[in-house]
């Protein structure tokens, strides 16, 4: 397995309170390496568009410099140029914004931290294919597609799309070949796959789901471990009163 890319995430402005912050940097992968904890800077500049949004020159200035990374990711919760959610600009620096794309995750319960994840897997592998090179925004590049698959490299030019490549995303077969065919190696690209499938919903909202979707399955179940329980507490209250008397 080839070296980790290193990743550094700051944060600009502020993000979502129900971001957890902490799950980003601690989770392990053996893709990247995300370095040093997580670093907040202030947006000291008003916002420059028609619309409110900020230019990626506005927020391009205020990214701290790179201190040893190969790769800067930006979080941010304001608008972003052309009203995209994330933008590339140069020297591999990533802007992510949470604006509007939180409440499609919210609604449905869909962790914050499923997207960085996806961003975090998806750019690192651009960063490999295109040898150590993150193309800009004003780049020409081929790495997404229009076509909504639940795949990391899902163009989601309508943003709600966004959900399905957040509840255990993919890399699809073009895009694995792609990879592939651009020297990213197989053990990549199968181990970026593997740590994709964590990328889920809590257990709590897959349960439900699963409830949802198999509704008598889940009553005889229910009903059944409510038997076993009732047998059960018979039996260990007979034991007790059986050896009192």
């Amino acid at each position: 397995m080839s070296k980790k890319t290193k990743i550094r995430l700051v944060v600009l402005g502020s993000v979502p309170r129900d971001l957890d912050l902490s799950l980003l940097s601690s989770r392990s992968s053996g893709v990247y390496e995300i370095l040093n904890s997580i670093e907040t800077y202030e947006i000291t500049k008003g916002s420059d568009g028609y619309n409110w949004e900020f230019s990626d020159q506005i927020l391009g200035d205020l990214i701290p410099e790179k201190e040893g990374e190969e790769i800067t990711i930006t979080l941010t919760n304001v608008p972003l140029e052309e009203n995209w959610y994330s933008r590339r600009l140069t020297n591999n620096v990533v802007i992510f914004t949470f604006h509007e794309i939180a409440d499609y995750l919210r609604f449905h319960n869909i962790g914050l931290e499923n997207v960085v994840f996806r961003l975090l897997h998806a750019y690192t592998l651009v960063y490999r294919e295109n040898k150590g090179s993150i193309p800009t925004c004003y780049e020409y590049s081929n790495f997404t597609h229009d076509e909504t698959k639940g795949c990391i490299y899902d163009m989601n030019g309508i943003k709600s799309d966004i959900i399905y490549s957040c509840d255990e995303p993919t890399i699809c077969d073009s895009c694995s070949q792609r990879l592939l065919t651009n020297g990213v190696s197989r053990e990549l690209v199968s181990k970026s796959k593997d740590e994709l499938k964590l990328v889920r919903k809590s257990l709590f909202f897959r349960l439900s789901a699963w409830v949802s979707v198999h509704p008598i399955r889940s009553i005889l179940i229910a009903s059944a471990w409510s038997i076993v329980i009732g047998v059960f507490s018979s039996v260990i209250a007979s034991n007790i009163f059986g050896n009192g008397s």
